[in-house]
């Protein structure tokens, strides 16, 4: 499919250039790159482009779970080194490893990890950080300065537009905790970031309490914890009827909800959950959550903070299939497209129930029912108001949507990558993104109306009475 390359590009660019043969796999591949953070204000010609790059060297391979199998791939970047600015395409400090997202793969609107971003940020919360970029990937020994001032040579190598963003890591832009990584023998088990549902060896897994999936701790890795901390982080999550952070959780599971007995659920019984659990973070990610109604959402690409004896939730990450996302979702039967209902009680046929296992682990189930977490919820429901009125937004999205047309990005993504909805034939159709940008918008209209109308309601189950709607 050809390709059109402009005469100057007004937005940033990133070119890869393999060590090994192509195409760049599952397996770790040394890499250079050289990139262009590029502002709509200055745009640099293919003349000058090549004096515009930075050089890094690096490793990146292809990442994801099914969207690893699909043609346009997203990646995970480790830098050796970070550029003398202490920037990477334009964000402060950032670090070294990356995540390069396919940006379009299984979300044809290419904004909904982005609009999540936005939300939790603007909750007060860290939530990756991001830009858009054009990617090219080149074999190795190939001629950069030559391609680069070549419109030709650059379409053979085009990638396609991606969303540079953050990876989930402790770093003072990131996970801000006082972790940082020793030797093994002076590894503790006061920092982690806890991992569902991932199945990897590379991760230290946990018990699984009741309605759960698998957990795993994310940072730090398997292969850096000694067996006495491995104890320690089991012992802290799960470990039989008198401790871990779960057994309450549990407890009050089987012992008031499974008989239905959750009227009779003594005020007491939340007492360590209290001690032990950061109700704003947890209030924030049900919301947003709720608000976003993703698949994966509770129990997979999910994430939590052990900070000392605190678990924290979140941050959000990789909402790529959620908010209405009819292209990739129409199909399941637990209907996350629609805007009604509750995600964290689907259970698998699409129903809604607390009792059956399906959409989350036990701890959200339970958290609802108690007066103090829903209080705090309704807080934070209340502090949102000002995010979800149409302006925000509509404004956030269109001006999303602004730059990436106006740089001409999304047509050249769309020629590579072509699908139902963004082209027609072989060509960029603008009416047919625009179509899913306005779903995407309705949606998120008829979801946090439907949240607003039932969210008294729910925490009323708990005892706790909101009174009248905030407007």
């Amino acid at each position: 499919m050809s390709i059109t390359m402009p005469t100057s590009f007004s937005n940033p660019v990133v070119f890869v250039i393999s060590d090994s043969t192509l195409p760049i796999t599952t397996t770790d591949t040394k890499v250079s790159i050289y990139y262009a953070d590029i502002d709509q204000t200055s745009s640099v010609s293919l003349a000058d482009l090549y004096s515009k790059l930075i050089p890094l060297k690096g490793k990146m391979h292809v990442r994801g779970d099914a969207t690893a199998a699909m043609p346009k791939q997203q990646y995970a970047v480790k830098l050796k080194d970070t550029p003398s600015s202490g920037n990477f395409l334009g964000m402060a400090k950032g670090g070294k490893h990356w995540v390069f997202n396919d940006c379009g793969a299984v979300d044809y609107t290419l904004l909904r990890n982005t609009f999540a971003f936005n939300q939790q940020n603007a909750m007060g919360q860290y939530a990756p950080a991001y830009k858009f970029f054009e990617l090219f990937i080149l074999p190795s020994g190939s001629d950069l300065k030559t391609i680069t001032a070549s419109a030709s040579d650059l379409a053979t190598y085009y990638h396609g537009l991606y969303l540079n963003f953050d990876k989930i890591r402790f770093q003072k832009s990131r996970v801000d905790l006082p972790y940082k990584k020793k030797k093994k023998k002076d590894m503790t088990s006061n920092y982690a970031i806890v991992q569902l549902n991932q199945h990897s060896d590379k991760y230290l897994s946990l018990p699984k309490p009741p309605v759960t999936g698998n957990i795993e701790i994310y940072e730090p890795k398997k292969k850096d914890i000694q067996s006495t901390v491995q104890t320690e982080f089991s012992n802290w999550l799960y470990n039989g009827p008198n401790s871990g952070w779960a057994t309450p959780f549990a407890d009050i599971f089987s012992n008031y909800i499974i008989p239905n007995k959750i009227s009779d659920i003594p005020d007491n019984a939340f007492d360590t959950i209290r001690k032990t659990t950061d109700y704003t973070s947890f209030a924030v990610y049900f919301l947003l959550n709720e608000i976003a109604k993703d698949p994966d959402g509770y129990h997979k690409s999910t994430f939590m903070v052990k900070n000392k004896t605190i678990c924290q939730a979140g941050p959000l990450w990789d909402k790529n299939k959620s908010y209405g996302n009819t292209a990739s979702c129409s199909q399941y039967a637990q209907g996350y497209t629609k805007p009604e209902g509750w995600l964290y009680i689907v259970d698998a046929s699409g129903g809604q129930s607390i009792t059956q296992s399906g959409q989350s682990p036990v701890w959200w189930r339970v958290l609802l029912l108690d007066s103090q977490f829903a209080a705090k919820v309704w807080e934070e429901w209340g502090k949102m108001n000002a995010l979800h009125t149409a302006s925000p937004i509509n404004t956030f999205i269109d001006n999303q949507v602004s730059y990436i047309k106006a740089t001409g990005a999304l047509a050249r993504d769309s020629d590579k990558w072509p699908n139902a909805f963004n082209s027609s034939g072989n060509l960029y159709s603008e009416a047919n993104y625009d179509a899913q940008i306005t779903d995407f918008k309705n949606y998120l209209n008829a979801r946090i109306t439907w949240i607003n109308t039932n969210l008294p309601g729910k925490l009323a189950e708990s005892g706790f009475i909101t009174g009248a709607i905030a407007q």
